[in-house]
């Protein structure tokens, strides 16, 4: 009889269990995670005139950003070349700036030259140029032109690092004598205007680049580099009948 009960009490226990254990409280603050550090912030400068997109695509349409149905322009605005930013986002293959005026966007990353202590300056005259910060290093091939409109990126020693116009949407870097190269903003605004001067000349458009022209000389009275508004360059004849346009 006595065994009976026993069981009896056993399985009752076993059914209603113990009140649980409340939580002691603690004064530990419980660990948040670290958020990512964000890329620090990089002045850059563009190499020509490229556009600035809302999404790091070539896609000229991209779904809403802001959530609302169907697709809006990726295109934001344009930068011309020397136009300084601020790098804030590294991506894949793309890199997010925020303009002078404020714009942000995306522009593809070898579309930028990256300087911390990035200025612009031009060349008075042809400069030599170097392969590396090293005398020995000449580039007997090549030449910095005249009034060429560069983004110098760092210096080194007698050198500096320079990005150089090739072309109306190329660029290439090398090293060139701080020495030869001019700061000044008078010449160094000079030397953007003359530069889309000759690309008004490449162009055709006589009457454009005339204008500009005359523009930058009562602007620019003194300058050093208009003298290269003077060499005017016989174009190559490419066959046809005298006073035949080339086709395209």
């Amino acid at each position: 009889m006595m065994r009976a009960a026993f069981v009896v009490l056993a399985a009752i226990l076993a059914c209603t269990g113990s009140d649980p254990v409340p939580e002691q409280p603690t004064d530990e603050v419980p660990e948040t995670p670290e958020a990512p550090e964000p890329a620090p912030v990089v002045p850059a400068f563009a190499t020509a005139g490229w556009a600035i997109w809302k999404a790091p695509t070539d896609d000229k349409n991209i779904p809403d950003p802001d959530g609302g149905e169907g697709t809006v322009k990726n295109y934001i605005t344009n930068v011309a070349r020397g136009d300084r930013m601020d790098r804030t986002e590294v991506g894949d293959g793309w890199v997010k700036v925020k303009v002078e005026d404020g714009t942000e966007g995306w522009i593809k990353a070898d579309r930028v030259v990256e300087a911390e202590n990035g200025r612009l300056a031009t060349v008075v005259a042809e400069s030599k140029m170097f392969d590396r910060p090293d005398l020995i290093a000449l580039d007997i091939n090549k030449k910095l032109p005249a009034a060429a409109f560069l983004i110098v990126a760092e210096s080194e020693g007698k050198f500096s690092k320079v990005n150089y116009p090739t072309g109306k949407y190329s660029a290439e870097d090398t090293w060139a004598l701080t020495a030869n190269l001019e700061f000044d903003t008078q010449e160094v605004e000079a030397a953007k205007i003359i530069a889309r001067i000759m690309e008004l000349r490449e162009k055709g458009d006589t009457d454009g680049a005339a204008q500009l022209e005359d523009l930058a000389r009562g602007q620019f009275v003194g300058s050093k580099l208009l003298a290269v508004l003077d060499v005017v360059e016989v174009p190559e004849e490419e066959g046809g009948d005298e006073g035949e346009a080339p086709s395209e």
